[in-house]
């Protein structure tokens, strides 16, 4: 049976909603382990590595018609050193002109 403890403060994640029972757990949390947290800074590292990214090395993604897992059709080129597409680079450049 879990114990229950009375009149124990609890400190909330601001960003999961995780309880935990010390401050200093909370801050640990927040700033090392919580994951919406961890998915927020890794979203805007990848944003930032896509808008300053030359595009050199660009790739083809190929895909299997299905029921053929043996073929290969090409379906989109993408660049290799920040995975933005072709269709996403031609969208940027073009709001970059306009």
């Amino acid at each position: 049976m879990a114990k229950v403890l009375l009149n124990q403060t609890l400190y909330q994640c601001e960003h999961c909603g995780k309880r935990l029972l010390t401050p200093h757990g909370a801050k640990l949390h927040e700033t090392k382990y919580c994951s919406v947290v961890i998915q927020r800074e890794a979203e805007i590292e990848h944003k930032k590595r896509q808008e300053f990214c030359e595009h050199k090395h660009m790739e083809m993604s190929y895909i299997s018609p299905l029921g053929e897992d043996h073929l290969q059709i090409p379906d989109f080129e993408y660049c290799a050193d920040c995975g933005m597409t072709e269709m996403d680079i031609e969208k940027k450049n073009k709001g970059e002109v306009e």
